[in-house]
C-alpha cells in the first residue's frame, strides 16, 4: 500500500501599484517576465516566470518549508518593493495546502514635473520676470489611452507626478483658458490633442515645461507730450526710450519690459486675464507729470482685460508733459457766447464756426480780458483770433521748437476785445502756437495747419 501523495501549491502576483491601494486593480500595471525562485530546505530550487497578467504559481509541492525570491534583474527599472512577504523567511506546507496572495507589490520611484507658462519672450524657456506661469491648468498623465494620474498646476504653474516606473508615457493638458498653440521642444502641437510623448528612464527624473502662446497683445508708447494733444505724434512728441513697465496679471505675477528707441513697448502671447500696466522707471524727466493715462485712473498705471472676443492689439500710451501756468497756456476752442452787432452767436461746438455779422461792429464779451479763442482748428488758409488785445500786443506764430515762423502786423493799436483774421496759407502743415505777448503776460494757443 502506498500512501497518497499530498501536493501543495503557491500562487501570487507581481505588479506595480499605481493607485497606492496595495491590491491589483485595473489601474495597476502587472509585471510580465519576472523570474521567481522557490527553494526547499535542501537548497533545491525551482523557478517560474510571471505571466502577462503578473501571476506566477508553483504546483506539486510536497510538505516542507520553502522560501521564495524574486530575481531583481528581471524587473523593469524605476521601481522599488512596496509590499511583499519577504519578511517571512519561509512558507510551511503540509498536506494539501494552497497558498494564494503571495504577491510582490512594487511602486515607481520616478518623478515627472515641470511648469506650464505663457511664453512671452518667446524662447520656449521659462524666465522669472519675463514669462507668466499658468495656474489651475489640468494635466493628465497617460499610458496609451489610459489616464494614470491627474493634477492641477499651482499658482506658479508647477505640476508633479511621482511614483512612476520606467516606461513610455504621454501627457495631455486640458486647457480651461482656451489658449492657442502649445509648443514643446520646438514642435507645434495642434489645439485638439495638446499632448506630448516622452520616455521615463534612468535616473527616472523628467522635467517637462510646456510653453503656451496666448492670443493677447498689448502695445503703446511712452512719450513727452510736447504739443499737449494727449496723443502720440512722432513728428512733434519726444519718445522716451529705456522706460521700464511692469505688467501684472490677476495672480500677482509680473513681467518687466523696456521701451525701445522709439518709446514703444510691445507684449504678445498673453493669455486671457486682467492686467495692470504700470510705469516703474525712475527715468521720466524731472518735473514732468503723467498727462495721458489710458484708463484715466491712478497716474502711471492702467488696468485692462484681455477677453476671447478681442482680436485686436490693445494700445496703451502713457504721455508726460511739464506743468505750465494758466497765463502761459490757455485752452483753445472753448465754448463761448458773444454778441456781434446785436447778433448772438453760440460757439458751443468749440468755436469752429465763423461768427456772422459786422466784423467792424461793437463786440461785447463777459470776462473778455481773461479768455481767447482761435478757430477753425485745424485750419488751412485763415485762422480767426478772438480775445483781448492791448495796445502793445505782439502776435507771433511759433513752431514746436519755439522758433518764430511768422509775425502778425496789426492795422490798429486799440485796446479791448477784438477779432483778427490771420493768414496762415504759407505755413507748412503741422502744429504751431499763436503767441500774444504784452508787457504784463504771454498767452499761447496751439493750432494745427492742414
Amino acid at each position: 500500500f502506498c500512501p497518497p501523495v499530498h501536493q501543495s501549491s503557491v500562487h501570487g502576483q507581481v505588479f506595480i501599484d499605481r493607485d497606492d491601494n496595495h491590491q491589483l486593480t485595473p489601474l495597476d500595471k502587472p509585471i510580465e517576465g519576472t523570474t521567481v525562485y522557490l527553494s526547499n530546505e535542501k537548497g533545491e530550487s525551482r523557478k517560474v516566470t510571471s505571466k502577462p497578467d503578473g501571476t506566477y504559481q508553483f504546483e506539486g509541492l510536497s510538505s516542507g518549508k520553502y522560501s521564495i525570491k524574486i530575481d531583481e534583474k528581471s524587473l523593469p527599472g524605476g521601481i522599488k518593493l512596496s509590499t511583499s512577504h519577504h519578511n517571512q523567511p519561509f512558507i510551511e506546507l503540509s498536506g494539501l495546502t494552497r497558498v494564494t496572495g503571495y504577491d510582490y507589490i512594487y511602486e515607481g520611484i520616478g518623478e515627472i514635473s515641470g511648469r506650464l507658462f505663457s511664453d512671452i519672450t518667446p524662447d520656449q524657456k521659462y524666465g522669472e520676470g519675463q514669462d507668466f506661469p499658468l495656474p489651475a491648468m489640468q494635466v493628465l498623465l497617460l499610458d496609451g489611452d489610459e489616464v494614470l494620474k491627474e493634477v492641477h498646476t499651482d499658482q506658479k504653474g508647477h505640476y508633479s507626478f511621482t511614483g512612476m516606473p520606467e516606461g513610455d508615457y504621454s501627457m495631455k493638458v486640458l486647457d480651461p483658458l482656451e489658449l492657442q498653440d502649445l509648443h514643446y521642444s520646438g514642435t507645434l502641437l495642434n489645439h485638439q490633442s495638446r499632448g506630448v510623448m516622452f520616455s521615463l528612464s534612468e535616473p527616472y527624473m523628467e522635467n517637462i515645461s510646456l510653453p503656451f502662446r496666448g492670443p493677447g497683445k498689448i502695445k503703446g508708447h511712452v512719450f513727452m507730450d510736447n504739443d499737449h494733444t494727449y496723443s502720440f505724434d512722432a513728428t512733434s512728441d519726444q519718445p522716451l526710450s529705456g522706460i521700464q513697465l511692469n505688467i501684472t496679471n490677476s495672480h500677482g505675477d509680473e513681467v518687466v519690459i523696456t521701451t525701445g528707441n522709439e518709446g514703444q513697448y510691445y507684449l504678445e502671447h498673453l493669455p486671457y486675464d486682467e492686467y495692470a500696466v504700470s510705469i516703474i522707471s525712475q527715468d521720466i524727466p524731472s518735473g514732468a507729470n503723467n498727462t495721458l493715462d489710458p484708463d484715466g485712473g491712478i497716474p502711471n498705471q492702467t488696468h485692462v482685460i484681455i477677453r476671447p472676443e478681442q482680436s485686436e492689439i490693445l494700445n496703451l500710451d502713457f504721455g508726460y508733459a511739464y506743468e505750465v501756468e494758466d497765463s502761459d497756456l490757455i485752452p483753445f476752442l472753448l465754448p463761448t457766447t458773444e454778441t456781434f452787432s446785436g447778433k448772438r452767436v453760440n460757439h458751443s461746438n468749440g468755436g469752429i464756426d465763423t461768427p456772422q455779422g459786422d466784423h467792424n461792429g461793437d463786440i461785447s464779451r463777459k470776462n473778455s480780458s481773461e479768455r481767447a479763442i482761435i478757430y477753425p482748428n485745424p485750419a488751412s488758409h485763415h485762422l480767426w483770433f478772438e480775445g483781448h488785445l492791448a495796445a502793445d500786443s505782439k502776435i507771433r506764430i511759433l513752431d514746436l521748437t519755439g522758433r518764430i515762423v511768422g509775425r502778425i502786423i496789426r492795422n490798429t493799436s486799440s485796446t479791448g476785445y477784438q477779432r483778427t483774421r490771420l493768414n496762415i496759407s504759407d505755413l507748412h502743415p503741422g502744429k504751431y502756437y499763436l503767441q500774444i505777448e504784452t508787457e504784463e503776460q504771454v498767452k499761447v494757443l496751439p493750432f494745427i495747419k492742414n
